[in-house]
C-alpha cells in the first residue's frame, strides 16, 4: 500500500509487527504480517510507524493550523495531543507512536489497517506473532467461543484466546508505566452532539454529498491507471460507479458474483450498471464447491468468523479481483449501516415497548427459543420475526441462542453480553433517540466495524488485494452524523412503522435520475449467499458431519448426542422443496459456524493447518 502524505519516510523492510510493549527501542519488530508495508519516521526519542494509507494529510494540517510547510504526521503528533490528531485521520491505517515514556497504538475509524492483538506485555498484527513472542501455546476463551456461536463473530476487545485482546476499529491503546488504557477515538458523545448541527435544505445537502462522494473516490484512486469496483447491482455500488465516472475516465474493471441454478442473483442489474458506465465487466457464478477455500480464510482471520456474505467476499477476492491485477478496488460496504438499518423493525420495537406488547413478545420468545424443534411453517416465521424485533437493539443473531447453547455445550458458558446490551448504555425518550443509539452502538460500532468492514478487509488481505471504502470516508461520516434523522431515514414515525420510510434518503436523492430504473426500483437483497448451495452434495455433507462430530472441538466442548440430533434434522430439511429461504439459511448458518469452529480449533489450538477443506474432511470437493 502507498502512504499518501507529504514528508520524508524511510521504508521498513519488515512487513508486519510483533513487539514488546515495554521495549521502546523497536529492536524487536519482527517480519510477521506479509500483506502490509511499514513506513517509518523518527524525531529525537519519538518514532512513528505506519501500516497502510493516510489519505488526507493536507486537510489534517489545515484543521490543526500547522505552521510548517508539508508537515509530517509525526510532527503533528509532537505538536498536538493524540486526541486532537487521531479523529482527523482518514484512510486504512494502523500506527504505532513510541517514545521513552509510552507506546501509543492506533487504528483507523473502520479498521481498514492491520488488526492488533495484544496481551499484558506484547502486541502483534496477528496471533502467530504474539504467541512467538510470548513463547506460550494458545487456549480457547470459551465465553468468546459461545459468543461466536451466537452472533458469528467475537467483538473487540475480546478475542477467541485466553489472555489476548484486540484493539477495536477507531480506538487507541496506550502503554505507560506498566498500565494499558483503551480509548475510543470516535465516542458516542461526539456522535450525539453532532446531531442536527447542520441545518440546510434537502437539495443543498444532496449537492454537498455529491461533492464529498467525488472527493472520497478521488482520494482513493489517486494515481491509479486501472481501478476496480465491486458491483452488486444495487444503490451503493451503483453510486460508487456513477461518482467514479465523474472524476475518472480511465479503465474500470467491475466484478460481480452470482449463483448457478439459483434465482437469487444480482448479475442482471450489475450488467446494466456496467454497460451504462462503460466498465470492463467480469463475473463469477458460485456453485458450492468454493467451500473448499474456507480454511484459507479462517487462517487469515485468526478469530473464528461467520457471516451470510463471507463466501461472497472469498470468491470476489480470490477468483475475481485476485485474477485481474488492479491497484485499488472500490466497494460500497457499510453505507446502509451509516444511515441506520431495519427502520420498520426498530419502529415496531419502539411501539411494542411503549404499549406493553413487548411483554407478550418475551413470553412467545421463551416458548419458541429452541428453534431446532420449530416446524418450517408460518409458526417458524412468526417466531423468527418476533425474535428479530424483540432483539433489534443487539447485533444480528443467526447462530445458537442461549437456550440452544445449553443443549449444545457439554458445560454451557454464558455469552458475554456487556458489549451489546444497548439499554444499559443509552436510555432513549423517543424514537429518534432510539434510532440514533442503535445506529451508533449496533450499526456502526458492531455491524460496520466488527462484521462488514472487518470481513471485507481481511478477505482482501488474505488474497493480496487492496479494498477502499469511499462511502465510509471520514468527511462523509462527519457530514452524515450532522444531519437530521429525516435526511437519513425519511418519514414520520407512523410511516416508518408501516414500512413507508425511506432509508439512505439523502444518498438516494444525490443519485436521482443517474442509475437505471430497474436498479433503483428493485427490492434490496443484501450481500449474502444462499448457503444451502454448499451442502447439497451428499458425500460432501456427510464428510462435514463426520469431521465436526469427530473433531477435537466437539470432544472438548460439544454434546455429541445433541449434535447428532441436529445433523439428522439438517439432513432431512436441507433439500426440501418450497422451504422458506430464511428457515434454510438459518440452519445452514449454524452448520457453517460449527464447521468453522472445528477448523479454527484444528488450526490454532492444535496447530494442524491445511489450505483446503477436503484435506480436513477426507472428501474430494469439485
Amino acid at each position: 500500500m502507498n502512504l499518501h502524505f507529504s514528508g520524508s519516510f524511510r521504508r521498513c523492510e519488515e512487513t508486519g509487527f510483533a513487539h514488546a510493549l515495554s521495549d521502546t527501542s523497536l529492536t524487536k519488530i519482527a517480519s510477521i504480517f506479509v500483506d502490509s508495508t511499514c513506513h517509518h519516521d523518527s524525531e529525537g526519542e519519538h518514532t512513528l510507524l505506519l501500516w497502510g494509507s493516510v489519505l488526507n494529510m493536507p486537510e489534517i494540517s489545515h484543521l490543526l493550523k500547522s505552521n510548517g510547510k508539508n508537515p509530517r504526521l509525526l510532527d503533528l503528533f509532537l505538536a498536538h495531543p493524540p486526541e486532537k490528531v487521531l479523529p482527523l485521520i482518514d484512510g486504512n491505517v494502523t500506527g504505532i507512536l513510541v517514545s521513552k515514556a509510552s507506546t501509543l497504538i492506533f487504528r483507523d475509524k473502520n479498521g481498514g489497517g492491520p488488526p492488533v492483538y495484544y496481551s499484558q506485555h506484547h502486541f502483534s498484527s496477528n496471533i502467530d506473532g504474539l504467541t512467538a513472542m510470548q513463547k506460550t501455546g494458545l487456549q480457547a476463551n470459551l465465553q468468546s467461543i459461545s459468543c461466536f456461536l451466537a452472533y458469528g463473530y467475537i467483538p473487540s476487545p475480546f478475542s477467541a484466546f485466553q489472555g489476548i485482546s484486540k484493539i477495536p476499529a477507531g480506538y487507541s491503546l496506550v502503554y505507560k508505566e506498566g498500565t494499558l488504557s483503551l480509548t475510543n477515538t470516535y465516542p458516542f458523545s461526539h456522535f450525539i452532539s453532532s446531531y442536527q448541527s447542520l441545518k440546510i435544505p434537502e437539495q443543498e445537502a444532496a449537492d454537498r454529498y455529491i461533492e464529498l462522494h467525488r472527493k472520497a473516490i478521488q482520494k482513493r484512486i489517486n494515481g491509479n491507471d486501472t481501478v476496480g469496483i465491486l458491483l452488486s447491482g444495487g444503490y451503493d455500488s451503483g453510486g460508487n460507479l456513477a461518482r467514479l465516472r465523474d472524476v475518472y475516465s480511465g479503465e474500470i474493471k467491475s466484478f460481480s458474483i452470482g449463483f448457478k441454478r439459483n434465482q437469487i442473483s444480482e448479475l442482471p442489474y450489475a450488467r446494466q450498471l456496467a454497460a451504462q458506465f462503460g466498465t470492463n465487466h467480469f463475473e463469477y457464478e458460485m456453485d458450492g464447491h468454493e467451500i473448499e477455500y474456507l480454511p484459507e480464510i479462517i487462517n487469515g482471520f485468526s478469530d473464528p468468523f461467520q457471516e451470510n456474505g463471507l463466501m461472497l467476499n472469498i470468491c470476489a477476492m480470490k477468483l475475481l479481483v485476485g485474477q485481474h491485477h488492479v491497484s485499488t478496488t472500490l466497494c460500497g460496504e457499510g453505507n446502509d449501516q451509516l444511515y441506520g438499518v431495519h427502520g420498520r423493525e426498530l419502529a415496531i420495537h419502539y411501539f411494542a415497548k411503549k404499549t406493553g406488547i413487548s411483554l407478550f413478545q418475551n413470553i412467545v420468545y421463551n416458548i419458541t427459543s429452541n428453534r431446532a424443534f420449530l416446524p418450517n411453517d408460518n409458526f417458524y416465521r412468526n417466531a423468527f420475526y418476533n425474535d428479530r424485533i424483540l432483539h433489534i437493539v443487539r447485533p444480528d443473531r443467526f447462530g445458537f441462542n442461549q437456550t440452544e447453547q445449553k443443549l449444545l455445550f457439554q458445560s454451557p458458558q454464558g455469552i458475554p453480553q456487556g458489549y451489546c446490551l444497548f439499554d444499559n448504555r443509552f436510555h432513549y425518550r423517543n424514537f429518534t433517540e432510539l434510532y440514533l443509539g442503535k445506529t451508533y452502538f449496533i450499526d456502526i460500532q458492531q455491524t460496520i466495524n466488527e462484521v462488514i468492514a472487518y470481513k471485507a478487509v481481511r478477505s482482501a488481505s488474505v488474497y493480496g488485494n487492496s479494498l477502499a471504502f469511499p462511502l465510509l470516508d471520514r468527511d462523509i461520516y462527519q457530514f452524515i452524523i450532522q444531519l437530521p434523522r429525516s435526511y437519513r431515514m425519511h418519514g414520520s414515525f407512523s410511516n416508518i412503522l408501516r414500512g413507508k420510510g425511506v432509508s439512505k434518503y439523502i444518498y438516494k436523492r444525490s443519485l436521482k435520475g443517474e442509475l437505471p430504473e430497474k436498479v433503483v426500483a428493485r427490492k434490496k437483497q443484501g450481500g449474502f449467499a444462499p448457503m444451502a448451495i454448499f451442502f447439497q452434495e451428499e458425500a460432501r455433507l456427510e464428510g462435514i458431519f463426520k469431521y465436526i462430530l469427530n473433531s477435537d472441538m466437539t470432544s472438548q466442548l460439544i454434546n455429541s448426542e445433541t449434535l447428532m440430533n441436529y445433523f439428522n434434522k439438517f439432513s432431512r430439511e436441507i433439500n426440501k422443496q418450497n422451504s422458506w429461504f430464511w428457515y434454510t439459511q438459518f440452519h445452514c448458518f449454524q452448520l457453517f459456524s460449527l464447521l468453522i469452529l472445528a477448523l479454527w480449533w484444528d488450526q490454532f489450538i492444535n496447530n494442524k493447518r491445511y489450505s483446503k477443506l477436503s484435506d480436513y474432511i477426507g472428501v474430494e470437493i469439485k
